[in-house]
């Protein structure tokens, strides 16, 4: 006994007879696209092909987005470096860090702060109750009389002096 084929096996293993000859009539051979049922095994296969497909495209859209985020951070990064180079070029200036010099003239109250490098006074005004304060100038740590100990440690070191002095 042979194997029993399956319904798509024997529509292409096994070709219809050929109707006969008919006058007038004549026959070709063609292809045509018609629907065919799937076998078990065909639908395993496709969602097995579906599932591995489905996570590729994941993937490939999780890129995407990583993309995006990367170039649209890029993108506004020029935005803003174009913005200030538009700004410049309308007020015709740029903002830099320059060395200034602050005096504080207490005689007459007031504050004054200069640019160190065109000497130009760029801030003339009165000081407030803060800047009137000013500061003592006082030594770090005062002078310890003479004979007193600085530390407990030292006192104690003294005392044993005296008492070895004493014997």
């Amino acid at each position: 006994m042979g194997r029993r084929k399956g319904k798509r096996e024997a529509d292409q293993s096994e070709k219809p007879e050929v109707p006969p000859v008919v006058p007038d009539v004549t026959t070709s051979e063609e292809h045509r696209e018609l629907a065919i049922m799937l076998t078990p095994d065909e639908i395993r296969e496709r969602g097995e092909d579906l599932a591995k497909r489905s996570i590729e495209k994941g993937g490939l859209e999780d890129n995407i987005a990583s993309l995006k985020a990367d170039y649209k951070q890029r993108i506004e990064a020029l935005d803003l470096a174009a913005g200030k180079l538009v700004r410049e070029i309308s007020e015709r200036r740029q903002w830099r860090q320059v060395a200034c010099t602050r005096m504080m003239d207490y005689a007459n109250g007031r504050v004054v702060v200069v640019r160190d490098d065109t000497g130009e006074e760029i801030e003339n005004r009165p000081m407030d109750s803060m800047e009137r304060q000013r500061e003592l100038d006082f030594p770090d740590k005062p002078a310890a009389p003479r004979g007193a100990a600085e530390t407990e440690e030292d006192a104690h070191d003294e005392k044993q002096d005296e008492r070895d002095a004493a014997d």
